[in-house]
């Protein structure tokens, strides 16, 4: 709890991660447009990433990623989207829904494993989900699939509340 998260958070990024040569990707849950949608299927999440870290990686391995499925990024369509049933793919069946979970997940994975070095993935002001009562189950659960996936992956979690992480997930 209280203030200086964010703050130490960029401290970590510049005198760590940039001098390290670590990449990294942040979201920040202050900047993210529709959270109830987000929420729901938080691997659109992984998308916003995989932006990030093309940039700092060699090659932009995320590219062919971005260019198939960029479309359906938690970011994506910020600025025209009106309402949730406007957000990018609501108009795919939970079938459908679940299968471009699975793929993102596996191909965002797949470049990650790739990586000779450890690639960080922080999340802030997460308190946001759980002040609008969203659930963040679906987001720890994400986590827990790419760190299973991925061992060179660290996670920060960071929020104003106290009970922010469940036990499970106590060695992100």
């Amino acid at each position: 709890g209280g203030m200086g998260k964010s703050m130490y958070i960029r401290a970590i990024v510049a005198r760590h991660c940039a001098l390290e040569g670590v990449p990294c990707a942040k979201i920040d849950f202050d900047f993210v447009p529709h959270l109830a949608n987000v929420a729901a299927e938080p691997w659109r999440l992984l998308l916003r990433m995989a932006e990030q870290l093309n940039r700092q990686l060699r090659a932009s391995p995320f590219q062919e990623l971005l260019t198939s499925y960029g479309q359906f990024s938690a970011e994506a369509d910020s600025a025209v989207i009106i309402s949730p049933r406007e957000f990018a793919g609501s108009d795919l069946s939970p079938a459908d829904k679940a299968a471009l979970h699975a793929t993102v997940l596996s191909r965002f994975t797949a470049v990650l494993r790739a990586v000779d070095t450890p690639v960080l993935l922080i999340f802030d002001t997460l308190e946001n989900l759980q002040h609008g009562n969203l659930d963040l189950e679906a987001l720890y659960d994400l986590l827990l699939e790419v760190r299973a996936r991925c061992a060179n992956v660290r996670v920060i979690l960071a929020g104003r509340l106290e009970r922010l992480v469940p036990p499970a997930l106590g060695f992100l």
